[in-house]
């Protein structure tokens, strides 16, 4: 964009034009340009002025003219002649001046007395002072957003945080549930899902396998049978029950996962029977024997898998004395029990299912998990005078 602008020197007759562009070239060239049409637009109008005074002055001669030679036919001792002389020798004498004018203004009139050259310095804006300016308003601007985003961020962001919102429940690991691959989206994909069963050698896996020597160390109360639960679904504990389970075969444990109503199943299993019978429900109704749902992972025969029945079930099944029966012959056939139960939040049945457990193992998502539902399972667990083992962080 250029703009000009016309401006006047005091006490002279001179006009000034002052042209802005992006570059200095075309401010130049723009004043010089509105500079060179203003003089052609003067000399113009003069011209016009100059030509019209002429010929109106032409014709009143060439009247006095006809009017002389008209008394020199008739008389040439005419008394009116002296006055028409008389009125034609002012006329010839401002003729002569606008035609000696019209020749100066045509060539001295208005005209430019300097040409604009491109300036050396910019007349504005200063890069270094709005770039300073822009860099101050930037950080200003990010802190408050960042202050903001913390002010109003209510989620779990580390160890620290979870142990506060949880009253000092331990932090016992931190896992990923997914194995990283270096370039992004080249390599074989995962088969399973299962950290130890599609990456045994990562880094992933080796959390999962220091999480298993936490949980299988010596203390006074024994955790051979574990609950793993959360505050809300996207917390992450299908994932970590799997794994753990995994986890604990490999080390040569005869382990069972138990995966109640209202959960996703996260091990390849074979396809589950269609029947409602083949479910944690029909064992616990008396329909069905251990053996009718329990299912082996083909590559890992040391882990068992027991799932709820597809139809869900009776949600007060857990409170029966049938439960209790159950889980302690599942204890007797097997090293570890590990029992995936729905978020504690959204239903009772981890909570049931706590009353039978050794302790509880709480799945919490970093940026995802809520500090206030947090506390609330944890007071939730103490209510039931459940164990909570420890908190996982679960990437």
């Amino acid at each position: 964009m250029v703009a000009v602008a016309l401006g006047t020197d005091d006490g002279s007759r001179s006009l000034t034009f002052t042209a802005t562009a992006p570059s200095a070239l075309r401010a130049a060239a723009a004043a010089n340009a509105h500079s060179e049409a203003f003089v052609t637009l003067r000399e113009r109008r003069n011209a016009t002025q100059y030509k019209a005074a002429i010929e109106n002055l032409r014709d009143a001669i060439a009247e006095v003219d006809k009017r002389l030679a008209d008394l020199n036919d008739a008389d040439g001792n005419d008394p009116r002649r002296g006055p028409l002389e008389r009125q034609r020798e002012p006329f010839q004498t401002t003729l002569d001046r606008l035609e000696l004018s019209a020749i100066i203004s045509g060539s001295t009139g208005v005209q430019i007395t300097s040409a604009a050259v491109p300036p050396s310095d910019r007349a504005g804006p200063s890069i270094t002072r709005y770039t300073a300016l822009a860099l101050i308003a930037g950080i200003l601007v990010g802190i408050g957003v960042v202050g903001l985003a913390e002010f109003f961020d209510h989620t779990v962001r580390g160890g620290d945080s979870a142990r506060a919102a949880s009253n000092g429940v331990p932090v016992i690991g931190a896992v990923r549930t997914g194995v990283r691959r270096w370039p992004p989206l080249i390599g074989p994909r995962p088969a399973t899902g299962v950290v130890l069963l599609d990456a045994p050698w990562s880094m992933e896996a080796e959390s999962f396998r220091r999480l298993r020597a936490t949980l299988t160390s010596g203390d006074s109360q024994p955790t051979r049978f574990l609950q793993v639960s959360s505050a809300a679904a996207e917390d992450g504990a299908g994932s970590l029950a799997a794994n753990i389970s995994t986890a604990l075969a490999q080390a040569g444990h005869e382990t069972v996962l138990v995966c109640l109503a209202g959960t996703e199943m996260h091990l390849p299993v074979p396809t589950q029977r269609a029947s409602s019978v083949a479910g944690l429900q029909a064992v616990l109704a008396g329909r069905a024997a251990i053996e009718d749902c329990l299912e082996r992972v083909p590559s890992l025969r040391q882990l068992g898998v027991m799932s709820s029945s597809a139809e869900g079930g009776d949600p007060d099944i857990l409170a029966r004395p049938a439960a209790a029966s159950l889980f302690d012959e599942l204890c007797a056939r097997f090293s570890f029990v590990v029992v995936l139960a729905p978020p504690i939040l959204r239903s009772s049945l981890a909570l049931e299912m706590a009353r039978f457990a050794d302790g509880t193992v709480l799945a919490v998502k970093p940026g995802a998990t809520n500090t206030a539902d947090l506390e609330r399972v944890t007071e939730s667990l103490a209510l039931v005078d459940a164990r909570a083992v420890g908190l996982v962080l679960v990437n």
